[in-house]
């Protein structure tokens, strides 16, 4: 079986923004609440253009109370701190480019880490007590948000020396995991693989997101997208918070019922003459989805795992309560299953 445990190494982009009014700055620039995040926890968010358009989803990681870290995909870093300094003015707050390196732990129903068993793994490289528990951990699923579909992401520190937990894809607030010099990604590396996970590839770990239905900056998440569109303000926007740059569309279309001309769905669907242990990325020129003989919406990932089709594509809403279908190579999916997607996980049955 394709996903018996896995993690996958990955980098991110770090914005490091630092000094007495980082807070302050920033929050007025996203859509996050800022001032709640508390030291040692993190949350997603949006930094938005100032027309309400996606300029980037990031996880905001607050190290202190005048040093927060913007956690960007590689690749955008670049352009979240241009986005920042165009709006930096008369703040005494400085704007820093940085990189780190990490895992990306991919649980599966099939994980042979049960309930809390992470979280145990994790703690025990940990040389402190204070935070032994990463918030969300593998079947914990108490606050109806989290299970063995979340992804975790653990990160090196910027000296390498520590281990930070940005915990579950449902957590809004993370607790982080430090511990001193012994604490490597290459010892997390080994806990988990003595508890029967596997290394696997760039790929793999991509088939795996699209299976759990977790939007990605470049395939469905762009300079055009609108929040509700992607299914965004559940975990990234504070509707509570003060002004911020591009709020008006985010607020207006939240209003209005947050009525959208399209919106992000995980489908799955069985698909024959496939063979079982052929697990791959599907070019999505091959996918359509269709109502009778409509083009419903617009395909952004797929691929196929054991003789299923999992898809993330964007469903025009004048379309919603129709019968739909989706094809691959123009042959039609059976048992097709669908459901909006969220930041927290896509409901996409395996």
């Amino acid at each position: 079986m394709l996903f018996r445990a896995g993690f996958a190494d990955i980098s991110y982009e770090v914005v490091v923004v630092s000094g007495p009014d980082a807070t302050r700055f920033l929050q007025g620039q996203v859509s996050q609440d800022v001032v709640a995040i508390r030291p040692g926890s993190s949350a997603f968010s949006l930094l938005l253009t100032p027309q309400g358009k996606l300029c980037a989803l990031v996880r905001i990681l607050r190290r202190s109370e005048e040093s927060l870290w913007l956690i960007a995909d590689r690749g955008l870093g670049e352009q979240v701190a241009e986005r920042l300094r165009k709006f930096k003015i008369r703040v005494k707050a400085e704007i820093a480019l940085e990189r780190v390196e990490g895992l990306k732990v991919l649980p599966s129903p099939a994980l042979c880490l049960g309930p809390g068993e992470l979280d145990r793994v994790v703690s025990k490289l940990n040389a402190t007590e204070s935070n032994p528990r990463i918030a969300g951990g593998i079947g914990d699923d108490e606050a109806g948000r989290h299970g063995s579909g979340d992804e975790l992401v653990v990160i090196g520190d910027l000296d390498s020396k520590d281990v930070l937990s940005l915990g579950f894809i449902g957590s809004e607030a993370p607790r982080i995991s430090q511990g001193g010099d012994k604490t490597r990604l290459s010892l997390l590396e080994a806990a988990l693989e003595e508890k029967g996970a596997e290394k696997v590839s760039a790929e793999v770990a991509e088939i795996w997101r699209i299976s759990r239905g977790i939007p990605k900056q470049g395939p469905e998440l762009g300079d055009t997208t609108i929040v509700q569109e992607a299914g965004l303000t559940e975990i990234a926007v504070s509707f509570d918070k003060g002004c911020y740059t591009g709020q008006e569309l985010v607020a207006r279309i939240d209003s209005r019922g947050s009525q959208v001309p399209k919106r992000l769905y995980g489908l799955s669907g069985t698909i024959d003459g496939v063979s079982a242990d052929s697990p791959a990325i599907v070019e999505t020129s091959r996918v359509s989805l269709v109502s009778n003989q409509d083009m419903a919406g617009t395909i952004t990932s797929a691929a196929i795992i054991e003789g299923r089709l999992f898809v993330l594509a964007y469903v025009q809403r004048k379309f919603n309560g129709h019968e739909l279908g989706l094809l691959l190579d123009g042959h039609r999916v059976r048992e097709l299953r669908f459901s909006p997607v969220t930041l927290e996980v896509a409901e996409i049955e395996l």
